[in-house]
């Protein structure tokens, strides 16, 4: 019978699956089919649920995508590109 250690705690599991879900929405952005807009919002909900209740790797690596996704943002709306790149289609 298997050891309850060989189990991950809610925690680790709850920050692979919350690791899982920002990989995937990172691919669909780069595959063109969510915006850059749609990943900000997704990377916002996914840090605001689960901050606190991840192991902080995983909560820093959601905060510095979080992060870069802002800066993007910015230099686009500096260069006159995010209009564009928020619009689907």
């Amino acid at each position: 019978m298997t050891g309850s250690d060989d189990w991950p705690s809610h925690t680790e599991e709850l920050g692979r699956k919350v690791l899982t879900a920002l990989e995937d929405h990172l691919q669909r952005h780069q595959a063109g089919k969510i915006t850059i807009l749609e990943l900000f919002l997704v990377v916002s909900a996914l840090y605001d649920t689960v901050a606190g209740l991840v192991p902080k790797d995983d909560a820093d690596t959601i905060a510095a995508v979080h992060q870069e996704l802002r800066f993007d943002m910015a230099r686009m709306r500096r260069d006159g590109t995010l209009l564009k790149a928020v619009k689907r289609g």
